[in-house]
């Protein structure tokens, strides 16, 4: 969320782009939570084991719950949230919360006060994110830093993480920094002298933004036909067993992300010009400046494959899971109030997914243990825009076989052989502070036959 200069901080991700709040809500006498004025809407892929019980006709309902000892009802207005799915994936809608200290208690104003900024920039509770600054000077332009504060003791700076701005490190209205600080720029830390929020915007809240996290998981469950999920629902173990969880991101997840970065600078506008009389009575033209912000506008996308080896099989066997993965990003149009477009390189990295799972709908069980419907994969390479992931040796495996067994009970014959879903969830990594990737793979292996049938009866 971002500052605009026509007097509004703006949301930038995906799905929840509608979402402003007016300058002068910061104006009333209790701002510590903001209620969005629009609904933020996202996509999960559900995981492979709800997938099936969905294909085998099971109700299936969803429940969300917070995570990270976080609230349900600080995060939303739970009155209006809703979760619905089909055969492939989880749309969540809600209204959010944005949670700040009070800005009757502590703002700017407390920390740049001759003069004190034309506009109120609030902090973000540090439970629930953090200010975010667009940073100019030295060659550099609109590099990305977070912010940092303790609402307890909010002149200290004594636990702050390195490389991030306090904002008693801001030397005036104009957004200055002051010397003798640190702050990390492309990932270096750089002394903070000759840098400045912005360029000149700053007094105006320019180049200030704000980082909510919203720390949700969806737990999915099989009900009777009675039972319609929803919101923290209590549930009967005795009628309703879990199927599967996805930790959703904090700020949503896809395999596509768009992000905006702002670029805030000034420009001198010839028609704008005018002619004043100065004091011997002489006339002199001169052009006012403005600032307009351009609004870079980004994309990364996401490609990935996976293979399983073999395909064919008999139940108690067991196959390998290889995937690849590789990010792409590009710039698309601009937008914001100068109207030109211009060509910059976003402040934001893209990484490519950093885990993957692995999702079955059987449970494998021999004599050393059981191996469970979902199962980590193993990142075995990364670079900036790829990443290889393989599965872990099986403790279950007498030879360490980095296999997902099939459960010896599964369905399928040499005459009558069947089909079974494996899915493969690769996710992380993403953009930092707009959304992580994430995408669901789902393949088939045939099972024609047992292992049993066979001269030797154990898996390998």
């Amino acid at each position: 969320m971002w500052h605009f200069s026509g007097g509004y901080w703006k949301v930038g991700n995906v799905g929840a782009d509608q979402i402003t709040i007016s300058d002068n809500r910061f104006k009333t006498s209790d701002t510590s939570n903001v209620i969005a004025n629009s609904t933020a809407e996202f996509e999960l892929a559900l995981p492979g084991a709800v997938k099936s019980e969905i294909a085998a006709g099971k109700n299936i309902i969803a429940v969300a719950k917070a995570r990270n000892g976080a609230n349900l009802e600080a995060l939303f207005d739970t009155s209006c949230m809703r979760i619905k799915m089909d055969s492939s994936k989880v749309y969540f809608n809600a209204v959010p919360k944005f949670n700040f200290i009070n800005t009757n208690d502590l703002s700017y104003h407390h920390f740049v006060t001759n003069p004190k900024p034309n506009k109120v920039i609030p902090f973000v509770d540090p439970a629930y994110g953090y200010n975010i600054y667009s940073v100019f000077g030295n060659g550099y332009t609109a590099r990305q830093i977070n912010g940092w504060i303790d609402k307890n003791a909010p002149e200290s700076m004594t636990n702050m993480p390195s490389g991030r701005i306090h904002p008693i490190m801001v030397k005036d209205s104009a957004g200055a920094l002051k010397s003798g600080y640190k702050i990390m720029i492309d990932g270096q830390l750089k002394n903070s002298d000759g840098f400045s929020i912005g360029q000149g915007t700053f007094n105006n809240a320019g180049a200030c933004g704000l980082h909510f996290e919203f720390p949700v998981e969806f737990i999915f469950f099989s009900a009777p036909a009675t039972t319609s999920g929803g919101i923290d629902e209590p549930m009967d173990p005795a009628t309703v067993d879990p199927v599967g969880t996805i930790p959703a991101p904090t700020s949503g997840c896809g395999d596509v992300i768009k992000w905006s970065d702002p670029e805030p600078h000034s420009y001198k506008h010839s028609p704008g010009c005018k002619t004043r009389k100065l004091a011997d009575g002489t006339s002199q033209r001169y052009c006012p400046g403005h600032t307009c912000t351009h609004i870079h506008n980004y994309e990364s996308s996401l490609t990935a494959n996976v293979t399983l080896n073999p395909t064919t099989l008999k139940s108690g066997y067991g196959f390998t899971v290889s995937a690849n993965t590789s990010i792409s990003t590009k710039e698309i149009p601009n937008s914001g109030t100068c109207g030109t477009f211009r060509t910059k390189a976003s402040v934001k990295t893209p990484v490519p997914p950093v885990a993957g799972e692995v999702q079955v709908g059987w449970v494998y069980k021999n004599e050393t243990g059981s191996q469970k419907k979902t199962l980590p994969m193993q990142k075995i390479s990364a670079t900036s825009t790829t990443s290889t992931f393989q599965m872990p040796m099986n403790s279950l495996s007498p030879k360490k076989e980095r296999k997902v067994y099939t459960a010896v009970e599964l369905a399928g014959t040499t005459k009558k052989p069947v089909k079974h879903n494996v899915s493969i969830v690769l996710h992380g990594g993403g953009v930092p502070g707009v959304a992580e990737f994430c995408t669901t793979l789902v393949k088939q292996i045939t099972i024609n036959g047992n292992m049993y049938e066979d001269d030797h009866t154990s898996g390998v």
